[in-house]
């Protein structure tokens, strides 16, 4: 229930995120992806208090879910292949109780992805061309 929380809230709740990561990996995150992708006018103020870029996806494969069908995952995201197309993929689960499979079919959506000749670049640099 991000999307309910005060602008103040997910403010601060940015910062410290931005400021872990930072610690962690040197780098400052500029991206926010709001949880479930849910953007309400108060996640909106928060963010852009907080100096972020609301980013959303073209394309999800549902493997944040638990039991997720791999090869569904796959065929999901693998629809959404084209030029452009941001893919929402999951590298852990919300309470760490499971794995998502998109880690075990990343090596077949990288190989749909290259056999359509499509370059994978980072969202930054993405987004940076689409403003041009």
């Amino acid at each position: 229930m991000f999307s309910w929380k005060t602008p103040k809230y997910v403010e601060e709740d940015i910062q410290r995120t931005q400021k872990a990561i930072e610690e962690a990996c040197g780098q400052r995150p500029t991206l926010f992806r709001p949880p479930i992708g849910h953007v309400s006018t108060r996640t909106a103020a928060g963010a852009k208090k907080a100096g972020v870029t609301l980013v959303a996806w073209s394309a999800k494969g549902r493997d944040g879910l638990k039991n997720a069908d791999p090869e569904k995952v796959l065929e999901r995201l693998q629809a959404g292949v084209e030029p452009g197309a941001i893919l929402l993929l999951h590298d852990a689960a919300g309470r760490d109780d499971f794995t998502p499979v998109a880690i075990e079919e990343l090596p077949g959506l990288l190989a749909a992805i290259k056999a359509q000749e499509l370059p994978i670049v980072p969202l930054e640099s993405f987004l940076e061309e689409v403003k041009a």
